[in-house]
């Protein structure tokens, strides 16, 4: 799903420095309402996916997945598939209460959902990906100080498993979803401060869609 996401991400973000080299002219209506959905799910759905790497490293580390049964595995995927796409999905559809107008476009950008800065845009949107990186960042903590507490032990156990996971790989995950939330943690914290600094006063529903085709 991490690569899902981010790879979309990269092809809508690509289609559209094509399609919009040196103009903002509204080719594609309807490829802008969608892209724009994916590309805002995908600055959910990119933190939480490494929350779900972090939440199964973590079970790794402390040997819980030692003797998961058929049905356990099969809650832990939902788990992680709930996480990863409907929760995404969700903010997705929620985003559309402090959304101004259908879509945006810049020139050599392309077209984007734009956001009004009012105060129902946070819980809706803008303060998920720091809240996603602060639960990562306890599962982080968590799983590096059992990861060191017990590391010739578990290195045995994964090394003996059947599990498609090695030890370097292992190492490779928990790196990359570390980094994942050192950068996500202090950007998210920036823009939601960037945003309080200005917040608009939200007037109505019916002020806020006003003319929401333009």
């Amino acid at each position: 799903m991490y690569m899902i996401w981010t790879g979309t991400t990269c092809l809508i973000w690509f289609i559209n420095s094509m399609v919009w080299r040196n103009n903002a002219i509204d080719w594609a209506p309807v490829y802008c309402d969608i892209t724009g959905r994916i590309v805002l799910g995908a600055g959910i759905a990119i933190p939480t996916c490494s929350l779900c790497i972090q939440r199964r490293l973590y079970f790794i580390t402390t040997m819980r997945v030692m003797d998961s049964s058929a049905k356990d595995k099969f809650k832990m995927v939902a788990t992680d598939m709930c996480i990863c796409v409907v929760f995404p999905m969700v903010i997705m559809a929620l985003t559309y209460i402090p959304q101004g107008n259908r879509y945006d476009i810049f020139e050599d950008v392309g077209c984007s959902v734009g956001i009004l800065d009012v105060w129902p845009a946070y819980p809706t949107y803008s303060a998920w990906p720091l809240v996603i990186a602060l639960i990562s960042s306890v599962y982080g903590f968590f799983t590096l100080r059992s990861f060191l507490a017990r590391r010739s032990q578990l290195n045995e156990f994964i090394n003996s498993s059947k599990n498609s996971i090695s030890t370097q790989r292992y190492v490779r995950l928990m790196v990359l979803s570390c980094t994942d939330i050192i950068f996500t943690i202090p950007f998210s914290a920036w823009l939601l401060y960037d945003g309080l600094v200005d917040i608009q006063p939200f007037v109505s529903w019916e002020y806020t869609h006003a003319d929401f085709s333009v």
